[in-house]
């Protein structure tokens, strides 16, 4: 008796994981397209990534992107410096004014962020962008402005009833996601084998080649098809609300927003080159069923004598 019943237990456990496994690959999949693309491993690659601009990001949100090479120091260095001297700060200094003090280092002009008598960064006129449509003074209060943001992000995620919320939200999206993902897994189960039965009972009944058979066959293929595109949805829809629940991921819910956008474009697009490739393949296909048509009746005609 106890043995049946794990058994069952072990059934249950395995049908479930069969479940939500493809769910869960399908929101990792997205997690990473959006949070962490790929970086190529090639050093030559990597040591240009360094020279290049290089953007300081706090809680997951934009600050400034740094371009210039400071005594030595790449933006990239510059940027994990800032991060380290952000990271060291107490929780009694987020409170401290923000201060942008101009200075002058030889030949360049620059603006030093204090956080009360805390150093956090420097930027110079030569992280302006090459366009020069800003300048540093612009540059400078954009900055100001995003690290505020940052520290009123940073003071929201110590908020407790924020977080029990964001948590509770993320719970029900987790609910409803396990009962629409097994409501779509049973009602396409029984629509398949719906279908199933009706061409087995048509192909039985006919002694030939039956178009409804053949609909019966697109159809499941159809089904099975718009049950992953729906999951994949549904994933889509649970991963960002997951994401926009908490203010430290926020800004990636929009970034993910951008990136089904741009993909969309991509699909979009892509469809639209191929439409006269499309349209092309489609009055092959007519025609050549025209012609076969044609050469059927013609010999039909002639096996039967009329012609």
């Amino acid at each position: 008796m106890r043995q049946a019943v794990a058994v069952r237990a072990s059934s249950g456990w395995r049908a479930w994981l069969s479940r939500v496994m493809p769910v869960a690959l399908i929101a990792l999949a997205l997690a990473l397209a959006v949070i962490a693309p790929a970086h190529a491993a090639d050093p030559d690659a990597a040591a240009a990534e360094a020279a290049g601009p290089a953007t300081l990001r706090l809680l997951n949100r934009d600050i400034v992107t740094l371009r210039a090479t400071v005594a030595g120091a790449s933006p990239q260095r510059r940027v994990e410096q800032a991060r380290e001297r952000i990271r060291q700060l107490p929780d009694s200094a987020m409170d401290q004014p923000l201060q942008v003090l101009p200075f002058e280092l030889g030949k360049l002009h620059g603006r030093q962020f204090l956080l009360g008598d805390a150093n956090l960064f420097a930027l110079y006129d030569t992280d302006l962008e090459p366009d020069g449509r800003r300048d540093l003074d612009a540059l400078a209060r954009q900055t100001r402005e995003r690290l505020e943001e940052a520290r009123r992000a940073w003071h929201e995620t110590r908020d407790g009833p924020l977080l029990m919320r964001g948590l509770a939200l993320t719970a029900l999206a987790c609910a409803v996601l396990a009962l629409l993902v097994w409501g779509i897994l049973v009602l396409g189960r029984r629509a398949v084998g719906w279908l199933e039965s009706t061409r087995s009972r048509i192909a039985a009944r006919s002694t030939g080649i039956d178009w409804r058979e053949i609909l019966a066959r697109l159809l499941m293929g159809s089904i099975t098809l718009l049950k992953w595109v729906l999951i994949a949805l549904l994933a889509y829809v649970w991963l960002r609300l997951v994401l926009a629940a908490f203010v430290a991921t926020q800004p990636l819910a929009i970034a993910l927003d951008g990136w089904l956008y741009r993909k969309l474009v991509w699909i979009v697009s892509g469809a639209a080159e191929g439409l006269p490739g499309l349209a092309t393949v489609i009055i092959v296909l007519l025609l050549t069923r025209a012609l076969a048509d044609v050469l059927a009746y013609v010999f039909g005609a002639v096996q039967q004598g009329r012609l």
